[in-house]
């Protein structure tokens, strides 16, 4: 291989001393970090409260290379009996029009830090009863636990009874989701 540019996105030490190591001439990354002396272009680029999304920030990396670029924001073209079914699912537990409830997915996979279920479940009490709108709570199978303590008895709980589309779809017609740096939180 003969690589001589190489973009560190996912600015870690860990990826930065491959790069170095791999002798690779053009090394683009943060400036952040103490290891950022392990790149040989380094761009001020503060992603923390930016309210840009994740893609523009990495086409700032990339602009430093000489590649330049637009994003659009992407568009899902969720199966129309996904949709449906959730709609459904939604009726029959008492959940109403789209865009009258927000979605809360308290778990992470253990793909991040996570805030406290309790915290999560104070918030849904509180949120529904000051603005009446109803808590659906989604999660996967292994993460029953959790979203039976943020559920409790009065919120819906999801967690485990949707596939990705299904998720998707519920999110899709939700006014708000609260979660954890999670997958649900890309979608």
């Amino acid at each position: 291989l003969n690589i001589r540019t190489a973009l560190c996105l996912r600015s870690t030490y860990q990826n930065a001393l491959t790069l170095f190591r791999a002798r690779i001439p053009e090394r683009i990354g943060t400036i952040r970090r103490y290891y950022s002396l392990l790149f040989t272009t380094r761009i001020n680029l503060p992603r923390r409260r930016q309210g840009r999304h994740e893609a523009d920030l990495n086409l700032d990396l990339l602009a430093a290379a000489g590649i330049r670029g637009d994003t659009a924001f992407p568009q899902f073209n969720l199966p129309k009996n996904s949709i449906a079914k959730m709609e459904k699912l939604l009726q029959s537990k008492g959940i109403g029009p789209k865009g009258h409830f927000i979605v809360v997915h308290p778990g992470s996979g253990g793909s991040s830090k996570i805030w406290s279920p309790t915290y999560f479940r104070d918030f849904c009490s509180q949120f529904s009863d000051e603005f009446l709108f109803p808590i659906v709570v989604t999660g996967t199978e292994t993460e029953h636990e959790i979203c039976s303590i943020v559920a409790g008895e009065k919120h819906v709980n999801l967690c485990g009874k949707t596939d990705l589309l299904e998720l998707a779809s519920v999110l899709s017609q939700a006014r708000m989701l609260l979660s954890n740096s999670t997958g649900p939180l890309h979608l």
